[in-house]
């Protein structure tokens, strides 16, 4: 048994922005990307830890030194609300016809759901997980493969199906990074679990690890993302979500 991190990373070269990793849920069975794009579609993208993680490599004359810290942005940004904004932009952008869940339904109602949820996305940080021999990623019936049962989940989905939404793309990061990866490059990254709900059965018909990133040429100061209202994270987080390929979510090429 291996104790394993909700921040798996699927492979992403760091300088050449971010693509979707494959599917590890079957495309729907005839699906077409037309249809598909017409349908009403939710984006719900929560932080769960609502701190940015720093991670700055320092090269020494003989070894590389590795310097952490992290800051707290609760107070300071709606990132949740925001993340999912930069994600239905990037949706639609794509084609698709996608609303964020802010608005969409009650307050009360999402704010309940989203306690749910990152409170099963904690639960499941703790988790040890088998490791599968050949291989270091996660067992999916293990992770986020299935839509959990809660009251509160099932009044929120259930008031997006009333709405008319079809699928809900939900996206759950443990929290996010700027990186100083040296040659006065800040690499601002998340990776979010995806899963693609149909609302109308209740399962998840897409579901995997993603990457998304963002490159700035800061001369490695890190403390530049959280200048001007964290407009550089900001923007980081927003210019990653925007290269992901919604498409693929679908499993649909």
């Amino acid at each position: 048994m291996k104790k394993i991190s909700l921040l798996l990373i699927i492979a992403c070269a760091v300088l050449a922005g971010c693509a979707s990793a494959p599917s590890a849920v079957p495309a729907i069975d005839g699906a077409d990307i037309s249809t598909i794009k017409s349908e009403r579609i939710a984006v719900n993208y929560k932080v769960v830890s609502k701190q940015v993680n720093y991670i700055e490599t320092l090269y020494r004359v003989l070894w590389l030194e590795t310097k952490t810290s992290r800051q707290d942005f609760s107070g300071l940004w709606s990132a949740d609300e925001d993340m999912t904004r930069y994600a239905v932009e990037a949706l639609r952008a794509q084609g698709f016809n996608a609303d964020s869940v802010h608005g969409a339904i009650p307050a009360p109602q999402l704010t309940a759901a989203n306690s749910f949820l990152i409170g099963r996305a904690q639960a499941d940080a703790q988790i040890s997980h088998p490791e599968i021999a050949g291989t270091k990623l996660l067992p999916i019936p293990l992770y986020f493969g299935t839509w959990p049962k809660d009251a509160a989940l099932e009044t929120a989905t259930g008031a997006l199906r009333q709405k008319g939404y079809r699928y809900l793309v939900d996206m759950t990061a443990m929290d996010l990074y700027g990186n100083a990866a040296g040659y006065g490059m800040v690499i601002v990254t998340a990776q979010p679990n995806v899963r693609v709900v149909d609302l109308t059965t209740g399962k998840v018909v897409w579901n995997s690890n993603l990457n998304h990133m963002e490159v700035f040429q800061l001369g490695g100061d890190l403390k530049k993302l959280e200048e001007n209202d964290l407009a550089k994270l900001k923007e980081g987080m927003k210019a990653g979500i925007a290269k992901l390929n919604f498409q693929a979510l679908w499993g649909v090429k």
